[in-house]
């Protein structure tokens, strides 16, 4: 493992930025540049699985759990469900449980 690459800010050149739900402009790092520093700095040799979900009227909540060496962490993530505008039927779930689990992850 090298916690020192684990552990290290990301170069400002992978930090993105997207408007949040308030008009204000939010930072983030997209889910594979986190897989690619997992994989970079723990040898691939990390897992990461949804151990529960929820969905509810407005969102998808999921538990994750990323395992190295036989260490676990768990961390909950989410994500708006995505709904048509001409008739609020849910567009993709899959897509809509993808980006909570990415959530939980990062």
């Amino acid at each position: 493992m090298n916690r020192e690459l684990l552990e290290r800010p990301f170069d400002a050149t992978q930090i993105k930025q997207r408007q949040g739900a308030f008009g204000d402009l939010l930072d983030y790092v997209e889910g594979a540049t986190v897989v690619q520093r997992l994989n970079d700095a723990l040898d691939g040799l990390w897992s990461f699985r949804v151990v529960e979900y929820k969905i509810d009227a407005q969102e998808v909540l999921v538990l994750g759990q990323l395992t190295h060496t036989g260490i676990s962490k768990m961390q909950f993530g989410k994500a708006t469900l995505t709904r048509s505008r001409s008739d609020n039927s849910l567009i993709s779930l899959g897509d809509d449980l993808k980006a909570a689990a990415t959530d939980a992850l990062k």
